[in-house]
């Protein structure tokens, strides 16, 4: 295979959250109300204050508070829901509309770790979203809250805002079961706390799902996901679209060179520069519940434009390498492989799953990840149980042996009219569009952790002997199926905003960006098919 350029992918936890900024904004939001005391079979609820959240313009430091009153009127003791109706937030910042509930008798209080105030939950459109679900209401009782809301008044800009809107009416109603997710279950130095409460305050089921992938997506607004369309069917959270708050710092470029195949260090960076990454998703609790990161580069330049500040990291690929040296064979589109040897027709995929023979591309991932976090204290962060998908899966029976003609597992879910992406490797299942013969296999799963570990379903060929010891190397890359999730779609040229993968700038300017890799393709880690050669997706640099 020809030489091309690629970057990695990483698990990591707790690491810094880069911020994004804007200018100042007004914005009229119209809305009255009135008092209002609602009477059911089972409670009372005076709203000593308007219902309407909003009565008045919005400007930077804005607050307002409205008070409420509910009472257990009936022999027996009940449950109730707190409720924003009609409710709509399209404002685009994080971290300035907020608001928190306060009751100091009983009632119900958010928890956060900043004043005791949480994000406000976003909503392009018109539904009733519960604050707060099955607060206990014991007979006889009453529970007096206030309810604060403020937008902070930031040195950030914040033109982003401008024209945006937030309404909405405060309500009660019988208490249902809460299917959420608090962050307060969460570790509040946690990255997936931080993502949660960054996009979508403290609840999943503010979190929507995205159902169609027929099309590119590169959408500025709506840019935060779940899916169960995961390993073991766990729910994971990502980004997609033009997603502009999902960068993080970690690690340093390394500042030694050690000589030989190893550890080599300076990989496209400055030593010492911070390195830069964008967040894919959420890993599976199942698979170490981490967060997948992909490599942005280092050494972040600002240029200051009229209204924009243009932050740019430079290199955001860590070299250039080539699959193999040669790729007229089934076998060249393992990342590793068991052998060298190819009848048409005879090797099945068993023959050619395996740890014997690594890839260039993994021999270069590897030495990079040894020469950069190898022995740093960055390296007890990152992952060692979570899954790279290197899926080998067919979408025909080719248990007989391959033969020219063979497409793999993500062809067939992301270049047919049905385009399903699936976080799960190697789920080719009529569930997903199409009927496949075989579906995905530990051999496929590649993990730094070894299957007598606690990741059982992982092939553990994420490793390097070195000194005749083990070492772990939970690092690879991204799937064709993450770029489909992020926003792309085969064989489809991205248009501008573009997607998040796809740019290498935290703020679009006026002029348009560069690839993540200037106008250069990378590697994914998803085999596409064999008719010799065999070829990998990836993404081109300069039609996205």
């Amino acid at each position: 295979m020809t030489k091309k350029y690629f970057i990695i992918s990483m698990v990591t936890v707790l690491i810094i959250m880069l911020g994004v900024s804007f200018a100042y904004y007004r914005v009229q939001i119209i809305g009255t109300g009135s008092n209002m005391v609602l009477e059911t079979k089972y409670m009372r609820i005076v709203f000593t204050d308007t219902t309407e959240i909003v009565d008045r313009e919005i400007i930077p430091g804005w607050s307002t508070s409205k008070t409420f009153t509910v009472e257990n009127k009936f022999e027996d003791d009940t449950s109730y829901d707190i409720l924003l109706e009609d409710y709509t937030n399209t404002f685009v910042t994080v971290g300035n509309l907020q608001f928190k509930i306060v009751s100091e008798d009983g009632g119900y209080n958010t928890v956060s770790d900043d004043e005791n105030y949480i994000d406000m939950p976003k909503s392009q459109n018109v539904r009733t979203i519960a604050l707060a679900n099955n607060i206990a209401l014991p007979t006889n009782a009453k529970q007096n809250y206030t309810i604060y809301l403020r937008y902070k008044d930031s040195e950030e800009s914040q033109t982003a805002d401008m024209l945006k809107t937030l309404s909405g009416r405060l309500g009660v109603r019988e208490g249902t079961d809460d299917k959420g997710l608090q962050l307060a279950n969460l570790p509040s130095d946690s990255l997936k706390y931080h993502i949660l409460k960054d996009n979508v305050a403290y609840k999943e089921e503010w979190i929507e799902e995205r159902v169609t992938f027929n099309t590119t997506y590169t959408d500025s607004y709506k840019t935060f996901f779940r899916t169960n369309n995961a390993e073991n069917g766990d729910t994971v959270f990502y980004y997609a679209g033009n997603a502009t708050n999902n960068w993080v710092i970690f690690g340093k470029c390394a500042s030694t060179r050690t000589s030989g195949t190893v550890a080599q260090g300076y990989y496209n960076c400055k030593a010492g520069d911070d390195l830069y990454w964008r967040i894919i998703r959420t890993n599976e609790s199942s698979t170490g519940g981490g967060i997948r990161l992909l490599y942005a580069g280092s050494g972040l330049q600002e240029n200051y434009g009229s209204n924009n500040t243009i932050a740019t990291v430079q290199n955001a690929y860590i070299g250039t390498s080539n699959w193999y040296s040669t790729n007229n064979a089934p076998n060249y589109v393992g990342y590793t492989r068991k052998t060298n040897d190819y009848t048409e027709g005879e090797t099945t995929l068993s023959d050619i799953r395996g740890n014997e023979i690594d890839s260039n591309i993994k021999t270069a991932v590897d030495n990079w990840y040894l020469g950069t976090f190898s022995g740093t204290d960055y390296e007890n962060s990152i992952d060692t149980k979570a899954i790279y998908c290197n899926d080998r899966s067919t979408t025909k029976d080719k248990t007989g042996g391959l033969t020219k003609g063979t497409y793999f597992g993500a062809y067939g879910r992301l270049t047919l009219s049905k385009v399903v992406p699936s976080y799960a490797c190697g789920v080719n299942t009529s569930g997903f569009g199409n009927n496949y013969f075989e579906g995905g296999t530990k051999e496929d799963k590649y993990t730094a952790e070894d299957e007598n570990a606690q990741n059982k379903i992982g092939n553990g060929y994420l490793t390097k002997i070195i000194n005749e010891e083990i070492v772990k190397i939970p690092a690879a890359l991204m799937t064709a199926d993450e770029v489909v999730f992020a926003g792309g779609k085969y064989n489809t040229t991205l248009t501008s905003p573009y997607a998040w993968y796809y740019l290498n700038a935290s703020v679009i300017g006026t002029a348009p960006e560069k690839s993540i890799t200037g106008s250069n393709f990378w590697w994914t880690m998803s085999p596409h098919f064999f008719r010799s050669p065999a070829l990998m997706f990836g993404v081109d640099g300069y039609y996205p």
